[in-house]
């Protein structure tokens, strides 16, 4: 190899499908010498104990020693002391194995030089051909490549992230707002815009002038907390906000704060219409309110069917009977109005329900559809129960041939006009007092604003009502 350095020899033999033939650096297409030293590898030719016979100039630079000094000196103070052991077993076994492995050179300076070492032993001798690839230049490509693939991983992580956060905003109706506390200019998305009623910048004070003029101290109190308030950096406020034509909504605000030591100098959050939400509230409190009201007047009409039955009766039996009767002909009138959502109730249906109407040649009804407020329909109810349980037990309803007329109009004042005749029952005298039925009767409807006379005829008992339909 040296002679081959120095020039020293002329030719050469290359054994191939065993026939030899004879090559000259003078006739070679690319003379042996040219092409180790032109290798953009380094390259050496070892003894069996490792010694460096010949090196190329890639190796030199590759050591960052001299030509000539490599030239007898050990392959193994070359290498860094943690590969050295592989390295000689690697030396070893080369003549009956190639050895490859990836090992530090080191250089004068002590710096380490990544290498691919490969090693085989010589046909025609006992040495060994030794290769140096430099991984440099391929593990920063590697590293590089690695942090493309990496950037490009984070980045499609970024942008679906992004993606399903603009889905969620959007299914939310989320508005997304920065306020730079320093220069005090906001950034508002399309849909914090859309909620603020602003452009895509804007300031604290356009804001303000925004929020409804009672809700606008608690806004102040709110960036005031915001800007000093360390402790707690999460912020959330309701407000009513106004548009540029006088309309009126409701935002649901969330801030974080953001400090730089003991300044606040960035605030970002959201905005979320709930406008439906505070609708729905006051419509519940309406109902919930309603519904206190009406369990309190049911309650008291309760108490008083009580007292007065129990005041009108002579015996638990008797009481039982007659409370449970009036007991149920409210709650009937109770599940007619549920379906209606407590609107009201239909005339011929609380007729239809209290008398429990199954003959109709004995109970004959004619009337217009009237639909009754809530509480004229409660109290009409128990009127009718009482007169049709007056005329099954007392009245015309007692006898086999009794019949009852009731009939019912409009006037133009909006009054109801009710009629209730009953004939062919028996005789009928005026009672000695007045019981608790036609106090109840007399009661319910002058509670309602309206007037009732009961007549005991001797042909059958009759009742005229006449009831404002609008005062109930």
């Amino acid at each position: 190899m040296r002679a081959i350095r120095d020039g020293e020899v002329d030719a050469f033999v290359v054994v191939e499908g065993g026939r030899e033939k004879i090559l000259t650096f003078e006739t070679a297409d690319r003379p042996y010498r040219r092409l180790v030293e032109e290798m953009h590898q380094g390259a050496a030719l070892l003894d069996p104990a490792g010694v460096i016979l010949f090196a190329n100039a890639f190796l030199a630079e590759m050591t960052g020693r001299p030509l000539e000094a490599l030239v007898g000196t050990g392959l193994l103070s070359l290498v860094d002391p943690m590969s050295r052991i592989e390295c000689e077993l690697r030396l070893r076994r080369c003549r009956l194995q190639a050895g490859r492995m990836e090992l530090n050179l080191v250089r004068p300076d002590g710096e380490l030089l990544p290498t691919y070492l490969s090693l085989s032993g010589a046909q025609d001798s006992d040495t060994v051909i030794g290769t140096f690839t430099d991984l440099t230049d391929q593990q920063t490509r590697k590293r590089l490549e690695q942090e493309v693939a990496e950037r490009t991983r984070l980045t499609t992580q970024l942008a679906l992230s992004e993606g399903r956060l603009q889905l969620a905003l959007e299914a939310a109706d989320l508005g997304v707002w920065s306020h730079d506390l320093t220069t005090d200019v906001l950034q508002l998305d399309a849909r914090a815009q859309r909620h603020f009623a602003l452009g895509a910048k804007a300031t604290s004070a356009a804001i303000i002038a925004r929020i409804h003029p009672d809700d606008r101290d608690r806004m102040v109190d709110f960036v005031a907390a915001a800007r000093t308030n360390r402790a707690t950096v999460n912020h959330i406020l309701e407000h009513r906000i106004r548009n540029s034509v006088g309309g009126e909504r409701w935002l649901r605000v969330y801030a974080h704060v953001v400090f730089e030591g003991s300044s606040a100098t960035l605030a970002i959050g959201t905005c979320e219409d709930i406008t439906e939400r505070k609708q729905w509230e006051a419509t519940q409190k309406l109902l919930l309110d309603e519904l206190n009201h009406r369990v309190k007047n049911t309650l008291a009409t309760i108490q008083a069917i009580a007292g007065q039955t129990l005041r009108a009766t002579n015996s638990p039996g008797e009481f039982v009977e007659a409370f449970s009767g009036r007991l149920q002909s409210l709650g009937r009138a109770h599940s007619l109005l549920t379906q209606s959502s407590w609107e009201g109730a239909d005339l011929a249906d609380i007729v239809r329900d209290q008398l429990a109407i199954r003959d109709t040649e004995r109970i004959v009804v004619s009337g217009p559809r009237v639909f009754l407020p809530p509480q004229s329909a409660v109290y009409l109810a128990l009127v009718l129960h009482e007169l049709g349980t007056n005329a099954r037990k007392y009245g015309a309803l007692c006898g086999a041939n009794g019949r009852v007329f009731l009939d019912w109009s409009v006037a133009r004042d909006r009054t109801l006009e009710l009629d209730w005749i009953e004939r062919e029952g028996p005789a009928v005298a005026t009672p000695g007092s007045v019981g608790f039925g036609t106090k109840l009767i007399e009661q319910s409807v002058k509670g309602l604003g309206g007037d009732v006379r009961v007549e005991f005829a001797v042909t059958g008992l009759s009742c005229q009502i006449s009831l404002p339909l609008d005062g109930g």
